[in-house]
């Protein structure tokens, strides 16, 4: 074999070997994502909507959980602020779009973000394994397939959101489980909030759940969540966080609204579990 055959053949089969290694080295996408808008403002106690659109492409290779959608706001350092992860609303199904929306929120219960512009990056994960997959998307890949794909501008207060007054025996607020839940305040026994000052229409967006930590298990049965602005209600019995909404017209001569916490009547005198109020906030009527 001539000197420069061998040379070629060499160089041939090195090209290939590397071909091979980032091919083993790294999967291919399994989906394309997109959001809507790629910039969401949101103020302090405020609710505000994100639509993702998925695109399917292949098999979710050693699923073992289910997969699951992270949603994370980070500082100019990088360091992880908030998180609204949540599970696909349908089964994975390569060829097969799905187009949904999520809420951003501010609590009202928790300290808001200081005004400013944050990343918003987005994934998918197993939720039994913590295992990552490869997107194809229109953003910067920041971390281990983890996709830059929108910015979030915290806004200073605005006149727009109302007021909310607690009445009754809540708990001072306390911390709460996670960067999705930050703080959080908890009731024995029934209580209220009275919802005033709002300019114009929108939606109070509650969310509960019962407190299974505390020392006393406490009677059985669900609480109720309701107002008098609405015909809606919502039980919570688990510690499963649940979601209720409560829509307020704000028109003139309106009575302000109020919103009832019930706990479940009592077995042989035994006091009910606490219910915890995670989330109250404010989705402003487009």
């Amino acid at each position: 074999m001539k000197p420069g055959t061998r040379r070629a053949i060499t160089q041939v089969s090195i090209a290939a070997g590397l071909l091979a290694g980032v091919s083993c080295g790294r999967s291919h996408p399994v989906a394309t994502l997109a959001v809507h808008p790629v910039t969401v403002n949101l103020g302090p106690s405020q609710v505000t909507p994100l639509t993702l659109r998925w695109n399917p492409t292949s098999p979710l290779e050693g699923l073992r959980g289910k997969p699951r959608v992270f949603v994370h706001v980070l500082d100019g350092g990088r360091r992880l602020l908030r998180t609204f992860d949540h599970p696909l609303p349908e089964s994975w199904t390569p060829g097969r779009a799905q187009r949904y929306e999520i809420e951003l929120y501010q609590s009202a219960i928790g300290d808001p973000l200081p005004p400013g512009a944050y990343e918003m990056t987005f994934g998918l994960y197993d939720d039994g394994g913590k295992k990552r997959w490869p997107l194809a998307v229109d953003g910067e890949e920041v971390g281990r397939d983890e996709y830059r794909l929108a910015s979030l501008v915290a806004t200073s207060a605005t006149a727009a959101a109302p007021s909310f007054e607690f009445r009754g025996p809540w708990a001072p607020v306390e911390p709460g489980s996670s960067k999705q839940v930050i703080a959080r305040r908890c009731l024995s026994a029934g209580g209220t909030i009275a919802v005033g000052g709002a300019h114009s229409p929108g939606t109070v967006r509650v969310a509960a759940s019962i407190n299974t930590n505390a020392a006393a298990p406490g009677s059985g049965g669900a609480w109720r969540v309701s107002a008098t602005c609405s015909p809606d209600t919502l039980e919570v019995s688990t510690s499963e966080l649940r979601w209720v909404g409560f829509p307020v017209t704000a028109a003139a001569g309106d009575p302000p609204c109020e919103i009832r916490f019930e706990p479940p009547a009592s077995a042989g005198g035994s006091p009910a579990q606490a219910l915890c109020l995670e989330v109250l906030a404010w989705r402003p009527r487009p």
